[in-house]
This record gives structure tokens, C-alpha cells and sequence, in this order.
């Protein structure tokens, strides 16, 4: 095995002891590295922006997207829950002004009719209008 002292340091495959490496394109790439930040200091800088854009630009396509649905979907669920009540409440209204006017046989009946009607049309356009491409 090898003696190790102060003065004899083992050196790392491909590179000689005065720092030197043999292979020259590791010998560029080191010299490269070395002298880098002293030519161009701003290659840093342009690399923390590019980094930087990257992450916005993910950001963008992503998170942000993802947040406008999210708020969308929840105003759409607030206005149906909405539409939902004010619907129920109108039938309330018909029923007991009705209710009050004629009495309760006579508004259970109209109220049952509106609501059948209603039920009639939504039933009539469940399909789309050419029905003979469909039956077929």
C-alpha cells in the first residue's frame, strides 16, 4: 500500500500533482471552470433568471390555471346553490298566495301543474332536435 505523509498526497485518476489533468478536454473544462466567474461574471446571474423565468412560466401553466378553475368552479357551485333557493322560494310564494286566495286543493293542483309542465319541456329536450339520425 501507499505511505501517506504530509508530504506525498495521493492524487485523483486523470490528474497530475501539479493540478494538471491528462485528458484535454478535462483540462479545458477545468480551466473553464476556474475562470469563469473572473471573464464573465454575469453568467450567475443569467442562469438564476433563466431558472427563475422557468419556474414562472411552470407556474403560469400550472398553479395559476389551476387556481382560476378552482375559483370559477366555486363561484358556479355558489350561483346554482342560489338559483336552487331562489327557485324553491317562488314555489313557496305561488303556493301559499294561492294557498291564501283559493285554498290549499287549489294551490297544490296549480303548483303541481307548473312543476309537470316544467318537467315536460326539460323532458322534450333531453335529445337534440334531429331525432332520426339518432332512433337509426
Amino acid at each position: 500500500g501507499a505511505v501517506w505523509t504530509a508530504s506525498r498526497r495521493r492524487t485523483p485518476p486523470g490528474a497530475s500533482r501539479t493540478g494538471e489533468t491528462r485528458h484535454p478536454i478535462l483540462r479545458q473544462t477545468t480551466r473553464l471552470m476556474l475562470t469563469m466567474p473572473e471573464q464573465n461574471p454575469s453568467i450567475p446571474v443569467r442562469v438564476a433568471d433563466g431558472l427563475e423565468q422557468l419556474a414562472t412560466k411552470i407556474r403560469e401553466m400550472t398553479v395559476d390555471r389551476a387556481a382560476v378553475a378552482v375559483t370559477w368552479a366555486a363561484v358556479g357551485v355558489i350561483a346554482f346553490m342560489a338559483g336552487v333557493t331562489a327557485v324553491i322560494w317562488l314555489l313557496v310564494g305561488i303556493f301559499r298566495a294561492l294557498g291564501t286566495l283559493m285554498g290549499t286543493e287549489t294551490a297544490y293542483t296549480v303548483v303541481g301543474l307548473i312543476l309537470i309542465l316544467v318537467g315536460a319541456f326539460v323532458w322534450s329536450r333531453r335529445y337534440p332536435q334531429d331525432r332520426s339520425a339518432q332512433q337509426e
